[in-house]
Formats: C-alpha cells, structure tokens, sequence
C-alpha cells in the first residue's frame, strides 16, 4: 500500500503484523535462502530506480530534490535537538561539584 503525507520527510509504513507477517530475531544470521530473497528483492528495486531514471528523469530528479530537501530537514531537526539536549545537560552540571570541565564543554558547543 502507498500512502502520502503533505509533509515530504514523513514515511508512512503498513503495520505488516495484522497480516501475519513477523520479525525475525535480528540478532541472529539469515538463512541462504532468505538472503537470496533479500538480494533479489533489492536488485529488483535498485533496478527500477534504473529504469525510472532512463524511461522518466523528470520524476526521478523530482524525487531526488524531494529527497535531499527531507535530508536537509532531518538534519537540522537533529541539530536543534542535540542542542536543546546540551543546553539542558550544561543546566543540570552547571552547580555540580567536579562538572566544571562538562559544563565548559556543553556551553562552548551550544555557542
């Protein structure tokens, strides 16, 4: 299923699980046979990507803007939020005896 979102960082998934599907254990190897799924499943996207870019360039570059637009975000809501988080850590060691050398650091990156 495909769905949209007005907003082009947003990603929509399917909850796969009331279908029966479940996750494996991700801390144990795949077997042959699923990693040769995984292979042709992932060639076969990679390939379409291809095909798209020869057959409709428009749709491809549009799609890459959107993507790099999205990455861009992604990167400055991470950055936002980092700082929040070091402003708050510099504002609880700030009175903590022996945190004068953290508290240093967390004030230097949030300026």
């Amino acid at each position: 299923k495909h769905y949209t979102s007005p907003n082009p960082a947003c990603v929509m998934l399917e909850d796969l699980k009331v279908l029966g599907y479940v996750m494996t254990n991700r801390h144990k190897m795949l077997d042959f046979d699923h990693c040769q799924l995984y292979i042709k499943a992932s060639a076969k996207l990679h390939a379409l990507s291809m095909v798209l870019y020869e057959k409709e360039p428009e749709i491809f570059e549009t799609s890459l803007k959107r993507s790099q637009k999205a990455a861009e975000c992604s990167k400055q809501l991470t950055k936002s939020m980092l700082l929040g988080s070091f402003r708050c850590m510099a504002a609880y060691v700030e009175d903590k005896p022996g945190c004068e050398k953290y508290f240093n650091i967390l004030k230097e990156v949030n300026e």
